[in-house]
């Protein structure tokens, strides 16, 4: 925390994540960050002081509810963002401006084989790990990911792609790494993640995301 709150002070620091937008923003307050952050793996751009969304990308309406109703047939539990807010099941939908889709799968080789089956044009389905290494689907449009995201973030502050660099550990960090100019690899990400890394930092046991901001920013 102290090293993201100093790096906050030289530079603008965003969190970018599957997460939905109230967790982002509580944890950008607890860091104090207070320009642009990352929610909904990249499809939505969040200004944490006011809680407002300051771009989003929905998946279209009928893909949406074709994700939902295959996962509720299914008996898959899952969440999903819906202009903002998070909910769990078809009744709580609204206006069905859904941002992500995320289901909890029991492995990471159904993560990979169901985002498999449901990857198309029109939507990315990816899977993710935990942070109590249970792994999930995160289904957004199929232009938004954590690349797009830092598209967006990067486009707000008015930094070049070229010159932002981003720490990551899993799967769902992919375009994000592809984005950048600085990819960093935590040390326990995949081999995926680390083959995509210019440099790798310690673990998440080591304080790997600290390390990596003393030697490259601070």
């Amino acid at each position: 925390m102290a090293a993201v709150r100093a790096a906050a002070e030289r530079i603008p620091v965003a969190i970018a994540s599957g997460r939905v937008p109230e967790d982002v923003n509580h944890f950008a307050r607890l860091l104090g960050l207070y320009g642009p952050q990352i929610s909904d793996n990249g499809a939505r751009l969040l200004d944490p002081v006011t809680g407002r969304t300051l771009s989003d990308l929905p998946i279209a309406e009928h893909n949406a509810r074709s994700i939902v109703e295959r996962l509720e047939r299914d008996g898959l539990r899952y969440f999903a963002v819906d202009s903002g807010r998070t909910v769990r099941s078809t009744s709580m939908f609204d206006e069905w401006r859904v941002t992500i889709i995320t289901s909890a799968v029991p492995s990471r080789t159904a993560a990979e084989e169901i985002a498999l089956e449901h990857n198309g044009i029109d939507v990315t389905a990816m899977g993710a790990r935990g942070s109590r290494d249970e792994w999930y689907v995160n289904y957004t449009h199929g232009n938004a990911h954590k690349g797009y995201g830092a598209g967006k973030f990067s486009e707000r502050v008015g930094v070049d792609l070229r010159n932002v660099m981003a720490i990551g550990d899993g799967l769902n960090d992919r375009e994000m790494f592809e984005a950048v100019g600085m990819p960093v690899a935590m040390g326990h990400a995949p081999d995926d993640i680390v083959r995509r890394a210019k440099h790798v930092t310690g673990s998440l046991d080591e304080d790997g995301v600290a390390q990596a901001i003393e030697r490259y920013i601070l």
